[in-house]
């Protein structure tokens, strides 16, 4: 740990090393977070073998639900010189994300776009609109709805993504709406854009508060090839 600290010290960076015996990791490193009231936590997500993806651990996961400043997951070896940083927003606020959430994911994204001398842009993907009938065995199928009322739900994200956008002083060639499953459309999105970093939200959900990021999400983060900053609600606590 000290001979990495030394390659950061020769560059003017200030550096300190800490070693922790501790379990489990996640929990450690959110507690040592708080103590030295972090403003960012930087981990690295690795490849299990040659042939694999780089795919988030148990413990990467467990950081993402427990740590409580903004999250860093570093997945490539080096960023674009003026890269261009996605956030992910949710105008919606579904699954009981608050309000504020977007606007933190703006500011974040924006702050690090300044460090970085690269671009914002925003992103939004919506479900198809659909509707559900009773199968043969009880189970309920989905069967897509009329065309003036899937032209209604169109354009009411739309209005819903443009508000948002405006409010933040997003220009239209630089806000993404896009229609399917997350998982596919915003690594998609990224890899068009040479994102360098996705910016994206992480909320409370359960009766205890633990901070977590839900199902779909997961599968987007492994689906990302590029970096990912996952932020916090303002009042969030490990």
């Amino acid at each position: 740990l000290e001979a990495l600290a030394a390659r950061l010290r020769k560059e003017g960076v200030e550096v300190s090393s800490k070693v922790v015996l501790d379990y489990p990791a996640h929990e450690a490193i959110a507690r040592e977070a708080q103590r030295l009231r972090a403003d960012l936590v930087l981990i690295e997500a690795h490849k299990h073998n040659i042939f694999a993806r780089v795919l988030l651990s148990q413990t990467d996961y467990g950081l993402i639900r427990e740590c409580p400043v903004p999250l860093l997951i570093v997945k490539t070896g080096a960023l674009p010189e003026k890269p261009a940083l996605l956030a992910a927003l949710d105008p919606w606020h579904a699954a009981g994300k608050p309000a504020s959430l977007d606007a933190r994911i703006i500011d974040v994204t924006r702050g690090m776009a300044d460090l970085l001398g690269g671009t914002v842009n925003t992103a939004h993907v919506y479900a198809p609109l659909v509707g559900f009938l009773s199968g043969s065995i009880g189970a309920p199928s989905s069967i897509p709805l009329s065309l003036p009322d899937e032209r209604r739900y169109k354009a009411s994200v739309q209005r819903q993504f443009r508000r948002v956008n405006q409010r933040y002083d997003i220009g239209r060639g630089r806000a993404h709406l896009r229609s399917g499953d997350p998982a596919i459309e915003l690594p998609f999105l990224a890899r068009s854009l040479k994102a360098g970093m996705v910016v994206m939200g992480a909320v409370s959900r359960s009766a205890i508060k633990r901070l977590f990021i839900g199902n779909t999400a997961e599968r987007v983060l492994d689906a990302l090839s590029c970096d990912v900053l996952i932020v916090k609600p303002a009042k969030a606590r490990a």
